[in-house]
C-alpha cells in the first residue's frame, strides 16, 4: 500500500517537473518573441544601429536562431558601421552551410555593398542555376535594383517588362487589313496596356485581340493584336510606343509601314491615334469594334470596344 502511494506521489511530481518545465520554455519564447518584434521594428524604422544592437544582444541568448541571424546581417548589411562585421559574419556562416539559398542571397547583397560585383554575380548565378529564387522575384528586390549596374540585367529583368515580339508589315496595300503585333512578358500582379500613340497613318481599327499565357505563378505573357484598315498609301515612320504594367514600362520602337495604292499617288495623311487597353477595363459596349480576350487559349470574353478618335 505504501509502495503505491510512493509511485502515485512520483509520477504526481514528475508530471510537475514535466508542466514547469513547458511552462519555462514557453516564457522564452514570449521573450523572444517580443524582443524580436522590437528588433524587427526598429529595422523596419530604418534604425538601424538600434537595430543591429538589439539583434546581437538577441544572438548572444539565442546564438542558433535562424531568424535572429538574418535580422542581424540585414540590419548590419544596411548599416555603414556594421557592414563590414556582418561581411564577415555572413561569409563564415557560408562556409559551412553552402546549400542555404537564404543567406546565399544575403551574402550576394554583401558582396554588391563591398564592391565586389564578381562574387555578387556569382551568388546570384548558382541562385538561378539551381531555380532557386524566380528571377522575376530577385528583380522587384529593392536593394538589387539599387546595385542593378553591378548585376547582369540580362538575367534579372529589373524593368519588369520584357518584349518578345513587336511586328506589322513592311508594306500594305491601302484597304487591307494591317495587323499589329505586340508580345511581352510582365507579373502577373499586374494590368498591361499601351497608352495611345499617333501611328502616322489614316487607319481604322476594326478587330482586338489579346492573348494572354500563364508562364509561372509570377510571370504572365501577354499579346495585344489589333487589325487596322488604312484608307490612304503613305509611309509611316518608326514610332516610339511604351508598354505599362503597373508602375512598370518600357519604350519600345514600331517599325515604319509603306501602304501603297496601285491606282492613286502617295497622299499625307491625318494622324491616327491608336492604343492597346487595359484588358481588365474593357466592358461588353453596345457598339464599336470587336474585342476578345484568350487566357491559356481559351475564350475568356468578349465585346464591343469603343477605341480614342484620331486627331
Amino acid at each position: 500500500m505504501h509502495s503505491l502511494f510512493y509511485w502515485l506521489w512520483m509520477g504526481c511530481t514528475q508530471l510537475d517537473d514535466v508542466v514547469q518545465q513547458h511552462q519555462e520554455v514557453h516564457v522564452q519564447l514570449l521573450t523572444l518573441r517580443e524582443a524580436y518584434q522590437k528588433a524587427s521594428s526598429l529595422y523596419d524604422e530604418g534604425l538601424y544601429p538600434k537595430a543591429v544592437q538589439q539583434f546581437r544582444e538577441l544572438q548572444l541568448q539565442y546564438p542558433n536562431s535562424r531568424a535572429v541571424l538574418e535580422g542581424l546581417l540585414l540590419s548590419e548589411l544596411h548599416d555603414e558601421e556594421s557592414h563590414k562585421a556582418g561581411y564577415t559574419r555572413i561569409q563564415e556562416y557560408m562556409s559551412s552551410h553552402p546549400g542555404d539559398v537564404d543567406f546565399r542571397l544575403i551574402q550576394a547583397k554583401f558582396h554588391l555593398k563591398m564592391g565586389d560585383f564578381t562574387k555578387a554575380r556569382d551568388d546570384l548565378e548558382i541562385l538561378l542555376f539551381n531555380q532557386s529564387i524566380h528571377p522575376w522575384v530577385l528583380a522587384q528586390d529593392p536593394f538589387l535594383r539599387h546595385h542593378r549596374d553591378g548585376i547582369d540585367s540580362e538575367k534579372l529583368p529589373f524593368g519588369l517588362i520584357r518584349l518578345l515580339e513587336i511586328e506589322l508589315p513592311t508594306a500594305a496595300v491601302v484597304g487591307d487589313a494591317i495587323d499589329i503585333r505586340v508580345s511581352f512578358l510582365h507579373l502577373s500582379s499586374c494590368r498591361p496596356h499601351i497608352p495611345p500613340f499617333d501611328i502616322g497613318l489614316d487607319v481604322v481599327p476594326k478587330k482586338l485581340n489579346v492573348y494572354q499565357e500563364t508562364v509561372d505563378s509570377t510571370v504572365v505573357k501577354t499579346t495585344f493584336v489589333q487589325s487596322l484598315i488604312n484608307s490612304s498609301a503613305a509611309k509611316s515612320q518608326p514610332t516610339a510606343i511604351q508598354i505599362r504594367c503597373g508602375s512598370a514600362s518600357m519604350d519600345v520602337t514600331l517599325p515604319s509601314v509603306d501602304v501603297i495604292d496601285l491606282i492613286s499617288t502617295p497622299s499625307t495623311p491625318k494622324q491616327s491615334t491608336l492604343v492597346f487597353p487595359d484588358i481588365e477595363s474593357l466592358e461588353q459596349g453596345d457598339s464599336g469594334i470587336p474585342w476578345t480576350v484568350y487566357r491559356n487559349h481559351v475564350e475568356a470574353k468578349r465585346g464591343l470596344w469603343e477605341p480614342p478618335a484620331g486627331d
